[in-house]
C-alpha cells in the first residue's frame, strides 16, 4: 500500500511538472501567432484559435498573408518567416494536445492513475522531447503531398496520438520532425 501511495505521488507529481513545463510554452506560441494580426489589425480572426485540422483552405490563405505582411515589416524574408510561423503553429497545437492529456490525467482517479503508468510516462517523455519532434500512431499523413492538407492531416495526427496516450498505450509510435514536415509541405 505504501508502495502505491509512493508510485500515485510520482506520477502526479511528473503530470504537474508537466503542467508546468508545458504551459508558458503553450501561451508563447499562441502569442506569437496572435501578435501576427494584432500588430497589423485589432481584429483576431476565429481560426486563429483553433487547432490547425479545423482550418478551412480561405483560412490558411489569410495567415500566409499575414506572414508576409508581417515579414515585410520586421525585414525578414518571407520564406523564412513563414517557415517559423508555420513551425509555430504546429507547435502551438502539439502542446495544446499534450496539455489537455495532463490536465485530463490530473482528473482521474487514483486508481486510473496507477493502471495508466505507462502512458503516463510515455507523455512526460515525449512532452520533455526535443521541440522539433512530435509523435503520432500513424504516419499515412505522410503521402499526401497537397501541402496545406498534409498539415491539417498533421495536427488531426497529433490529436489522434493524444487520445491513444489518453486511452491505451500505442503499440507503434512515430517521432516526426517538424521541420521536415515544413519542407515537404511547401516544397512542391
Amino acid at each position: 500500500m505504501e508502495e502505491e501511495q509512493m508510485l500515485l505521488g510520482m506520477l502526479v507529481f511528473k503530470l504537474v511538472e508537466s503542467l508546468k513545463y508545458l504551459q508558458p510554452l503553450f501561451f508563447q506560441k499562441a502569442e506569437f501567432i496572435k501578435n501576427l494580426w494584432l500588430e497589423k489589425d485589432e481584429d483576431l480572426p476565429n481560426f486563429v484559435e483553433k487547432f490547425m485540422m479545423y482550418w478551412m483552405a480561405d483560412d490558411y490563405d489569410a495567415f500566409c498573408q499575414q506572414v508576409k505582411a508581417w515579414a515585410d515589416n520586421h525585414s525578414q524574408l518571407y520564406e523564412e518567416a513563414f517557415e517559423d510561423c508555420v513551425k509555430t503553429l504546429i507547435l502551438r497545437d502539439k502542446q495544446a494536445y499534450l496539455l489537455g492529456i495532463v490536465k485530463k490525467f490530473l482528473d482521474e482517479s487514483d486508481e486510473t492513475l496507477l493502471i495508466k503508468q505507462s502512458n503516463i510516462q510515455q507523455l512526460c517523455n515525449e512532452i520533455g522531447d526535443y521541440d522539433d519532434v512530435i509523435y503520432v500512431n500513424d504516419n499515412s499523413f505522410e503521402q499526401t503531398h497537397e501541402g496545406f492538407e498534409q498539415l491539417k492531416k498533421l495536427s488531426m495526427a497529433m490529436c489522434q496520438h493524444a487520445q491513444y496516450l489518453l486511452t491505451y498505450l500505442p503499440t507503434k509510435v512515430f517521432k516526426i520532425s517538424v521541420s521536415e514536415q515544413i519542407t515537404n509541405a511547401k516544397g512542391e
